[in-house]
């Protein structure tokens, strides 16, 4: 329901007050209706805000403690947020380390502040960052979505849903870095002009266009590992002399 209310500095027992009225019309008009959210922002820690009298902060525990009290935790069907992951003008190669760590780490927080285990988790927007720039058409960006939806499926995320699949012209972005957000890059009528490297990489992962053969090969073993790789000695493959290679942590 709604969009990033911690963004608009909303606080949780007036989102859930709100969330429950929206609950109770939905399921007048169709019980079998299923509501979800808070859509959090792109956030990597837990969501606090002014603290209420027994000194709690936690907006997704408080969130969830109303629902509690009302008898209405079953109305919550899914618990949704977005991940951008990288702060703009931050990018760089040392950032695909984390990524891993932090979408499951997110995924942990949201169990500790009460949400059911039986609540999946869905991430219903995200792109590396706020703000595009060269990096998302580049083999960083991805190197980053591979790794992002490995480790948030095999973290025990449920669905991600991808929406910047829109084709969208090459514009300014951070800093004036030419960017879009988007699989393909777009005329001035936003006809598609040519995928770009995230375009690919979900062609890897879901087993369409080219991948289709070798998805249906690997549809016997239909797994997912994590990856862990030894020290990086060759420069044009991590951009260091020595440290962790940039290997995607999930195949």
């Amino acid at each position: 329901m709604g969009e990033e209310p911690d963004g608009h500095y909303t606080l949780p027992e007036d989102y859930a007050a709100l969330y429950v009225q929206f609950a109770e019309a939905l399921h007048r008009v169709d019980p079998k209706l299923k509501l979800g959210g808070p859509i959090f922002t792109g956030e990597n820690k837990d969501i606090e805000v002014w603290p209420d009298g027994n000194g709690k902060a936690s907006f997704t525990g408080r969130f969830i403690d109303y629902l509690k009290s009302h008898g209405k935790l079953g109305e919550l069907a899914f618990f949704s947020f977005e991940h951008y992951r990288v702060d703009p003008g931050k990018v760089q190669w040392s950032s695909l380390y984390d990524e891993a760590y932090l979408v499951q780490h997110i995924m942990d927080v949201w169990r500790e502040d009460g949400v059911p285990a039986n609540v999946p988790f869905f991430i219903t927007e995200s792109t590396l960052s706020s703000a595009s720039s060269e990096a998302y058409m580049d083999i960083w960006g991805g190197l980053w979505l591979a790794d992002y939806i490995g480790a948030f499926l095999s973290g025990g995320g449920s669905a991600v849903y991808y929406f910047h699949y829109m084709p969208e012209p090459i514009g300014r972005g951070h800093n004036g870095s030419p960017g879009t957000f988007n699989f393909f890059s777009a005329d001035r009528d936003f006809k598609i002009r040519q995928p770009l490297s995230q375009y690919f990489v979900s062609q890897l992962q879901s087993g369409v266009g080219p991948a289709r053969r070798w998805r249906a090969q690997a549809l016997c073993c239909r797994q997912r590992y994590p990856r862990r790789s030894g020290a990086c000695t060759r420069d044009h493959l991590c951009g260091a002399a020595a440290g962790p290679a940039m290997v995607p942590a999930h195949h």
